[in-house]
């Protein structure tokens, strides 16, 4: 079978409409995994509510506050960047199995097991070679504030396209690690390097429409809920305790359904055409 990329990038909605509970099941993840961050990380998302509420209010926010933000915020994504690897973890391996394996839809393709773990070693490798990038183009530009504001501000230009560009050759480069480390029971990172040879442009520019694609869905469902979200006042109430009705009750619970319906489509939109890809280019 030859790769063509026109035909992966509707993987996703083909797989939607054939298993639609399939958003309901991914969904359940993504409920349990932002539930466990709300509760570990409660306290830091009442100030953060409260700093929102502070600028929505007109008021101008100190130095203490914004220090205090600083802290909250720092909080949040300290819980929330190790609990977004475990969902990856489990939502990925569930996605190439739908497209794999569509016949063995038990429990939405979700499993718990030794794909789930060699996932998450990928996964986390990945991430720390980009968290590794992110540092040294911070420390690049921070040696060259030191040469002056006019090179700083040159230097910084460079890196933030030369970032760019590396985010996108890194980005295909190993965007099959994950389809081949399931399909093949092992953990596999530079097969994707090597399995990508010669169709670099081809995977971006399917990347590119499936990012198109998620926009476009993306902004129907935020059109959607902005009702829910207006009626729910954002879910400062339910957080705080304070002006909770049965309204704002109902708000809350359309829009919290509509995002995490959300978050399973575009996972789905963005994701599958790669597992796709990867059963293209090993077929050919």
């Amino acid at each position: 079978m030859k790769f063509g990329p026109t035909d992966a990038v509707f993987e996703g909605f083909r797989i939607t409409r054939q298993k639609p509970v399939l958003l309901l099941w991914l969904g359940l993840v993504y409920a349990v995994i932002s539930a466990i961050t709300v509760a570990l990380a409660y306290q830091s998302f009442v100030e953060l509510m409260g700093f929102v509420a502070t600028i929505q209010a007109g008021q101008e926010p100190d130095e203490a506050l914004a220090m205090q933000l600083l802290g909250a915020y720092g909080r949040v994504i300290a819980v929330a960047l190790p609990l977004s690897l475990v969902a990856s973890a489990i939502i990925w391996p569930a996605i190439v199995r739908s497209v794999l394996t569509p016949e063995d839809s038990r429990f939405g393709y979700l499993r718990l097991g030794r794909d789930e773990l060699n996932t998450f070693v990928v996964v986390l490798a990945l991430s720390l070679v980009w968290v590794a990038a992110l540092v040294l183009a911070g420390a690049i530009v921070g040696l060259a504030a030191l040469a002056g504001v006019a090179f700083a501000v040159l230097t910084g230009l460079l890196v933030f396209f030369g970032l760019v560009a590396f985010a996108l050759w890194f980005g295909v480069k190993f965007s099959l690690a994950v389809p081949i480390t399931v399909a093949e029971k092992r953990i596999a990172i530079m097969d994707s390097f090597r399995m990508t040879k010669g169709h670099f442009w081809p995977l971006l520019g399917m990347a590119f429409l499936a990012g198109i694609l998620s926009f476009g869905v993306n902004l129907l469902v935020n059109i959607i809920a902005m009702p829910f979200a207006a009626i729910s006042g954002g879910g400062f109430g339910l957080l705080t305790g304070q002006g909770v009705t049965a309204l704002t009750i109902i708000g809350f619970i359309g829009t919290v359904v509509l995002s995490l319906l959300m978050a399973s489509a575009q996972a789905l939109i963005l994701y599958a055409p790669f597992v796709s890809a990867y059963r293209m280019l090993k077929q050919s």
